[in-house]
């Protein structure tokens, strides 16, 4: 964590230290020549021009503020009371990011759960329909394991980069790519995973999905998540209301190539080389 002013100094002696963290974090220049002021009762900080609107708000119990600009919510920042005195303090970058994108992750992760169970009510009420599904699916991925281990590794990770990017870039229409990138791998993740356990049992299947897919299954929901809230960014832009969505975009590549493709290549390494050792232990 890094200090960044003290919560009762603003406006006043702490004015020019947090004009200046917005300006080298955020790239927001126009606060140095904007209105600073407090409301709701010295809960929150906000920040206006004419176009302009930036807003801190403490949190009922003055542990957190979260930062939005033009109504887009940038990040959280951790707040302690210190010899009587509210200290905030800023997270890691990208775990600020991260923290930022919490709604769209938990309305995510809700979509693939939802259409995991979808799938599997799929399965049990057609399991010949699933077979079949089954069937289709080994004969046309069955080339991959002609491949050298290397290349394999490398065809999945770049399968999965590809459609990672493809749901984040996408979601600035509307979010609707990445929702339905998300429900459709979780209703044929589910319907395969029921039909093998099925044919080698439930352990089987976790041990073919669980060493990789911890990994890689965040890092696609996070991808899905970045494009939604793009496509939260592009909803708002069309109601009339001013935001960045190149600075929106640019952000979410960037914790994208930082984080997400070099955990992604971690997953890729992982299925090649770890997962099948393992399922191989419980296989029929």
């Amino acid at each position: 964590m890094q200090y960044l002013f003290r919560w009762d100094e603003i406006p006043g002696e702490g004015t020019e230290r947090f004009i200046n963290f917005l300006i080298q974090d955020f790239g927001i220049d126009w606060a140095k020549n904007a209105k600073i002021e407090k409301i709701d009762g010295g809960n929150a900080i906000i920040i206006t021009t004419d176009t302009k609107y930036l807003s801190l708000r403490l949190d009922d119990e003055k542990t957190k503020a979260t930062l939005s600009i033009d109504f887009i919510r940038k990040g959280d920042f951790i707040v302690k009371t210190e010899n009587g005195s509210l200290n905030v303090y800023k997270m890691q970058r990208d775990m600020q990011y991260l923290y930022s994108l919490k709604n769209y992750l938990i309305a995510i992760t809700g979509i693939f759960i939802i259409s995991m169970i979808i799938g599997l009510i799929v399965s049990a009420s057609n399991p010949a329909l699933s077979e079949n599904y089954l069937g289709i699916f080994k004969n046309s991925f069955s080339w991959i394991k002609t491949l050298n281990p290397i290349v394999i590794m490398f065809v999945i990770f770049l399968n999965n980069a590809f459609k990672s990017l493809l749901a984040l870039v996408l979601g600035v229409g509307l979010g609707i790519i990445p929702v339905l990138f998300v429900a459709g791998n979780g209703i044929v993740l589910s319907i395969l995973a029921d039909t093998v356990s099925k044919q080698q049992g439930t352990l089987f299947v976790i041990a073919a999905l669980l060493p990789h897919g911890i990994i890689e299954v965040p890092m696609i929901l996070i991808s899905a998540g970045i494009g939604l809230r793009l496509g939260d960014v592009m909803y708002l832009s069309m109601k009339g209301i001013k935001v960045d969505i190149k600075e929106e975009l640019n952000e979410g590549l960037g914790f994208y190539l930082r984080k997400i493709v070099p955990l992604l290549f971690i997953a890729a390494m992982v299925e090649t080389f770890v997962t099948p050792v393992i399922a191989s232990m419980f296989m029929h």
